[in-house]
């Protein structure tokens, strides 16, 4: 049954674009600098990983937009909205707490990357891995 919730097909997903390179995230340093990766990255930047810190930083559109893709190939979309579908990741503590603003917490927060200030989502990297 909780395979049918859309924050469930949603981090499968992920795992397996990551996994078959149809998509990636760039390593990075603790600091949010550049990082050496192990292996040719391949599929379109949806991010980037902070392996230091257990976190990935992911661009909201292209990461949903990756996902609903290879989703639709096999089955259906999400079919859900993006910020109900982020709710469903905090609820299950996949997804950090964004930036507050004066409408109240944000899911997306501001993070250093390359010396630029970039609006992400945070997820815990062992999120995909459970």
């Amino acid at each position: 049954m909780l395979e049918s919730q859309p924050a469930d097909r949603f981090r499968r997903a992920l795992a397996e674009l990551l996994a078959s390179g149809a998509a990636h995230v760039e390593p990075l340093e603790a600091d949010g600098g550049k990082a050496f990766a192990d292996e040719p990255l391949r599929g379109p930047r949806i991010g980037w990983h902070n392996e230091a810190k257990g976190e990935l930083y992911l661009l909201s559109a292209p990461t949903l937009e990756a996902v609903n893709e290879s989703l639709r190939k096999g089955d259906t979309g999400l079919n859900i909205r993006p910020c109900a579908l982020w709710r469903q990741c905090q609820q299950r503590g996949w997804l950090l707490s964004g930036n507050w603003t004066g409408n109240g917490q944000e899911t997306t927060r501001t993070v250093k990357i390359l010396g630029k200030p970039e609006r992400v989502l945070v997820f815990h990297a062992t999120a995909l891995k459970s």
